[in-house]
């Protein structure tokens, strides 16, 4: 049962600040509102601790000016600040679903009122993890999905605790009913056109009469997925080190070959996560597997989904966002001394140093092109002109990027290829150095 000494010993385990504020999401729903009475009775144990509570406005209800109303009486009898934020859940909908646009918007406003050693706490139960465990493992997931929501999680500048994990819905409501609580009831709650709502009104039920313990059972195997897949990070961040690139950002395809293919499955997603990119679907990770990293070694295949782009150069494996798109016939008349746009390319600017870059005339003018075939240059320190495509070959260049690095040209001669080269020959004058700002990757 959900007792005051219960809750103590739960909140011992929780990392609160004194100095910080514990923001507690108040719906006016019977978990919450347990939380927070079950909080407001603790306070004697943290005097220092300044508990709030937040109340989000979603206005898709047409009772849900009542309900911030009940909540600001509630907080009042409780001696407890509320704050009531309105959200425009409608007005923001675009393509995703109700749920997923009200949930990212109040995790938006919790975000905006943080500070250093601040929490927001959460009302989440043992029932809740349950029901995420099942919708996960309808959705195909793996470790990290079935693992649920975890108790303690770092947020924004500071952390998201969930207290009740352990605590079933029986268990809440029968601490209400004997603490005398009023709460709202939700009557979108019982509209079962929602996934949750459908497997907490009609799954569940059937589960429990006939496996007794249900919830709990499945609680606990979304605790031993959340343990997987601590195990695998680790094992992840441990290959990572083996399989590093001979470039910053990219893995050695020779290296994740070598593991088994699990855990080349977990590296990749783990890399692909680490960089900020969205994972794969399923599908798209076999094709990775199958089409990048099996090709020929003389091949440069490449994989996108969406906002990511895997490619491959000698055996190196890089991702980035999808190569917008640019025109490399254009041609572009340049003073050098205002920045100069390179449509789907990036932004070139220049600046004086004594000894380095390009020297030439005052008041002179270049021409920014881009690779047409049979360029050659004389790089400064080295005999002879080169043609441009050995180079490239020579610094390790990735064929997509060769047709978008800036060429600077002089009259008719190359004396610049930005942000590798300078020639060796130029009229004496000023010293340029070009930077490209704005790269079109992010490898």
């Amino acid at each position: 049962m959900f007792t005051l000494d219960v809750f103590k010993n739960i909140l011992a385990t929780m990392p609160l600040k004194n100095s910080g504020q514990c923001w507690v999401a108040y719906s006016g729903g019977l978990d919450s509102h347990v939380l927070l009475h079950a909080l407001s009775q603790c306070r004697i144990i943290y005097p220092h601790l300044n508990i709030k509570a937040i109340h989000i406005h979603h206005g898709l209800s047409p009772f849900a000016d009542a309900w911030s109303d009940h909540c600001a009486a509630i907080c009042q009898d409780l001696g407890v600040i509320c704050l009531v934020k309105k959200v425009d859940v409608l007005g923001v909908l675009g393509n995703g679903s109700l749920e997923e646009v009200a949930r990212d918007l109040r995790y938006q406003v919790f975000a905006g009122l943080m500070d250093e050693e601040d929490c927001v706490m959460l009302a989440h139960h043992q029932d809740d993890l349950a029901e995420t465990f099942l919708l996960q493992a309808l959705r195909g997931a793996g470790p990290k999905g079935l693992a649920g929501m975890p108790a303690i999680k770092p947020f924004a500048k500071g952390m998201i605790l969930r207290p009740l994990l352990d605590i079933s819905r029986a268990s809440l409501r029968a601490y209400a009913q004997a603490e005398g609580l009023i709460w709202q009831e939700d009557e979108s709650n019982m509209q079962n056109r929602f996934d949750r709502n459908y497997l907490r009104n009609r799954i569940f039920p059937g589960l429990l009469a006939r496996f007794v313990g249900s919830t709990s059972a499945l609680a606990r195997s979304a605790k031993h997925c959340a343990e997987t897949n601590i195990l695998l990070i680790e094992m992840a961040q441990e290959d990572l080190v083996h399989c590093k690139g001979s470039v910053a950002g990219t893995l050695s395809v020779s290296a994740l070959l070598r593991l088994s293919l699990a855990r080349q499955k977990n590296l990749l997603r783990f890399w692909i996560k680490e960089l900020g990119f969205l994972l794969p679907t399923t599908v798209k990770l076999e094709q990775l597997l199958l089409t990048v990293l099996l090709a020929r070694k003389d091949a440069c295949p490449h994989l996108i989904w969406c906002g990511a782009e895997v490619r491959r150069y000698q055996d190196n494996l890089y991702i980035m966002t999808p190569l917008p798109e640019h025109d490399p016939t254009e041609i572009f008349n340049w003073d050098m001394q205002e920045t100069l746009l390179l449509p789907g390319v990036g932004q070139l600017n220049s600046c004086e140093e004594i000894g380095k870059g390009i020297h030439l005339p005052l008041g002179a003018y270049v021409t920014v092109r881009f690779r047409a075939g049979g360029e050659r240059m004389h790089v400064a320190g080295r005999l002879g002109t080169h043609p441009l495509k050995k180079l490239f070959q020579e610094w390790g260049v990735p064929p997509w990027l060769r047709s978008r690095v800036p060429l600077i040209f002089y009259g008719e001669e190359l004396v610049m290829v930005v942000g590798y080269a300078s020639s060796a020959h130029h009229p004496d004058g000023r010293g340029k150095m070009v930077l490209l700002e704005c790269p079109p990757s992010d490898t």
